[in-house]
């Protein structure tokens, strides 16, 4: 079995696979599709034994805190656990479709509390405030300083956010992050504008949205329900005619995941499934490692994006 790459997180001395398990879609009905436990009992098994060793979740995905806990929670030592807090697991979705979060010193000490029951472990490598939070409610809520208490009390290895524009300036500006999730892949590459900062800060960089809509392009495989607009990287697909780039048998999923591992800057891609063909799959892809410099230069070209220079 080939092997899948590893990279340190940022600064941190710890190094995962390159390629993380994102774990929303183990949220079940009624967000994602419904999956059997002992199902997503074998597909963590088979993650970790496929050398994933990095597992992305959070407490508004549902169940899949607790099915990460009840299934692999004896193999703790064996992957780097990341997970978010601020959120609510109680609460419904608002009219957008998003889950609200609070990010009160006593709502992220009772959800944290109970993410580490759920997971079965008494401490969490990577904590990230999640829903985007502004600097002005992290600093109303003394947020930063409940984590960093939590951090002291050994709760909690790191610290990160999973962030987009325009807040992530922010964030960045305040340098107090282990790590930073943002959305990234060939035709979602907006926040490639926050990569040099992001070197200048030597933080760890987790790619979610790899795939970029996968679903609604036709490509064979099926991803999460999302209510971000699909037409917008199906149009950028096609109008930089990368079809035309494919290597002989290369998916588009293999070209827009290897694409990401692509980039220097970026510690790991995160991609999920409850698909156990797909996830070997995707193992597979990864251990194949970055695609070939002229490939992507040509595929930068054409998608028009710049040489960001960052080696």
């Amino acid at each position: 079995m080939a092997v899948i790459a590893k990279s340190e997180l940022g600064t941190t001395g710890v190094w995962v696979s390159k390629l993380g398990y994102g774990a929303m879609e183990l949220r079940g009905a009624p967000r994602s599709r419904a999956i059997n436990p002992n199902d997503a009992g074998r597909l963590l098994n088979e993650a970790l034994d496929l050398g994933i060793n990095l597992i992305d979740t959070a407490p508004d995905y549902g169940d899949s805190e607790l099915l990460i806990g009840r299934y692999i929670g004896n193999r703790r030592s064996e992957y780097f656990l990341a997970t978010k807090c601020g959120c609510n697991p109680e609460a419904q979705p608002g009219a957008d479709g998003r889950m609200p979060h609070s990010y009160q010193s006593h709502n992220l000490r009772e959800v944290i509390d109970r993410s580490l029951r759920n997971l079965r472990t008494d401490y969490i490598d990577l904590i990230q405030f999640h829903g985007n939070p502004t600097r002005e409610q992290l600093e109303q809520e003394s947020a930063m300083q409940t984590l960093e208490g939590l951090q002291r009390e050994g709760k909690l290895r790191f610290l990160g956010i999973s962030s987009v524009s325009p807040n992530i300036e922010h964030h960045l500006d305040e340098n107090r992050f282990d790590c930073y999730q943002i959305p990234y892949g060939a035709t979602r590459a907006d926040h490639e504008v926050y990569f040099g900062r992001l070197s200048a800060l030597r933080a760890g960089v987790l790619a979610r949205g790899t795939i970029a809509r996968a679903d609604s392009m036709n490509w064979g495989r099926s991803f999460p329900e999302s209510s971000e607009p699909a037409e917008p990287y199906r149009r950028r697909w096609h109008d930089a005619s990368l079809d035309d780039l494919l290597e002989e048998g290369m998916s588009r999923v293999e070209f827009m995941l290897r694409f990401v591992l692509s980039a220097p800057l970026v510690t790991a891609a995160l991609l999920g499934t409850v698909n156990l063909a797909h996830l070997r799959e995707n193992a597979k892809f990864a251990a194949k490692g970055p695609l070939n410099p002229q490939l992507v230069a040509e595929a930068r070209r054409r998608l028009g994006l710049l040489d960001l220079g960052l080696g």
